[in-house]
């Protein structure tokens, strides 16, 4: 077997000039030798100099110092690094993640032994401080408005005094309403697995007690609804929105059935989001985490235009007095509609209805997910085809038509126009 190093360990002691000396075996594999001003100590370190495959500029990578590793060491390590490059991995990322676990390792070592018990509420407050720039907003919240009206006697309770027999109790308690028990449920699964990983091996939660719905099929998996409004309820729906006083509850119904839109979305779409030349929203700080930009159809950008002497009060299309500065309350609005028309609906009524049009007009189930803004992730396909903003335009075009049609807004071969005034 060839010699996989020049250096040896005399040659190595014997620099003590600083500069970089080379490797004559290995190429890329050279010792760096430095002189301290300070304490006059000399120190000499191994690098390794190479390319990632696929990429135009060499890194330098440390191996460590003479006093870690003999030049044989040093040596064979080196090769490890040679080998990832040319694999296409960078090792100083390798190292860089490594810190951040044994970081973040230490973090929750230290907040364990700052306090013994910790907390639920700490496991919240700690996840939600750490998540703030990958979770939306609106579901961070829901974490915390869930539990705290779900389990509030639990936030301030150790996390690992939390048993199987305590969810299992309080699951079947909350079962009055299946999908809340569930969902509150999950959340607290997620918080176990998360306060596992943030404090380590201190064996706070290292168990998860949710496992035990699993064990004992317990969960409750609601049916998902599946109302919409239909086709006979759509001339009174449509009759009983047009005739509400209030303009912003008449825009923003409107608006969300001919979009699609989330409840949450509607509500925080700013006028910086809005392009009235082109005809497109913005929608940020979606469910699935990710910004989309949508066509609006004509409905619609009357809608917006209407709305425009509103822009210079407020950022937002549709503004309120509370807290967010954007529309919140809209459920006074939507039972005056029910006991005007006799149809009953709720929001997301209104989107399931946008969703099932679509479908009914046969538009390609990727152009539907794209228009609903549905995670692709999962769909190995869908990463692949890349759907244009005139192909959505289209499908709004005939969601809206369809819609309009269903509203009896087809009058001697004309298509009746809404009023958005």
């Amino acid at each position: 077997m060839s010699k996989t190093t020049w250096f040896n360990r005399d040659y190595v002691e014997s620099l003590t000039e600083p500069g970089d000396y080379r490797d004559k075996t290995l190429p890329g594999f050279y010792i760096r030798v430095r002189l301290s001003k300070r304490s006059g100590k000399i120190t000499r370190t191994y690098l390794v100099n190479g390319k990632i495959a696929q990429h135009r500029k060499n890194i330098t990578v440390t191996v460590g110092t003479s006093d870690e590793f003999t030049p044989k060491q040093a040596a064979a390590k080196a090769l490890e690094y040679l080998a990832a490059m040319a694999n296409g991995i960078n090792p100083n990322q390798v190292k860089q993640v490594q810190r951040d676990m044994s970081l973040a390792l230490a973090e929750g070592r230290k907040a364990a032994k700052a306090k013994k018990d910790i907390t639920l509420r700490v496991v919240l407050d700690t996840f939600i401080s750490k998540h703030t720039s990958k979770l939306a907003s609106k579901t961070l919240k829901d974490y915390r408005l869930f539990l705290e009206r779900c389990v509030p006697q639990w936030l301030d309770t150790p996390i690992e005094k939390i048993t199987q027999s305590m969810i299992l109790s309080k699951h079947q308690e909350l079962s009055k309403d299946p999908a809340q028990a569930d969902y509150s449920m999950r959340i607290l699964r997620r918080l176990f697995n998360f306060a596992r990983y943030q404090y380590g091996d201190m064996q706070i939660a290292r168990e998860n007690p949710v496992a035990v719905l699993s064990q004992a099929k317990a969960w409750n998996k609601p049916k998902r609804r599946q109302t919409i409004i239909r086709d006979t309820d759509f001339p009174a729906w449509a009759k009983a929105v047009q005739e509400l006083e209030y303009k912003d509850a008449r825009d923003f119904l409107l608006l969300a059935l001919f979009t699609g839109l989330r409840k949450s979305e509607a509500e925080g779409l700013k006028w910086s989001n809005v392009d009235l030349d082109v005809r497109t929203i913005k929608v940020e700080d979606t469910k699935n985490g990710s910004d989309f930009v949508l066509p609006t159809c004509e409905i619609v950008t009357d809608i917006l235009r209407s709305r425009l002497p509103i822009r210079k009060k407020s950022p937002f299309v549709f503004p309120g007095e509370g807290s967010t500065g954007h529309m919140i309350q809209i459920r006074n609005y939507i039972d005056k509609v029910i006991e005007s028309s006799g149809v009953k609906f709720t929001l997301h009524d209104l989107r399931r209805t946008f969703e099932t049009t679509a479908e009914r007009l046969d538009i390609s189930y990727y152009t539907l997910k794209r228009l609903l803004n549905h995670s692709t992730k999962a769909d190995v396909t869908a990463g692949y085809i890349v759907t244009s903003p005139e192909r959505l335009r289209e499908a709004m075009d005939r969601v809206e038509k369809k819609l309009l049609e269903l509203m009896k807004g087809k009058a001697k071969g004309k298509t009746r126009r809404l009023s958005v005034v």
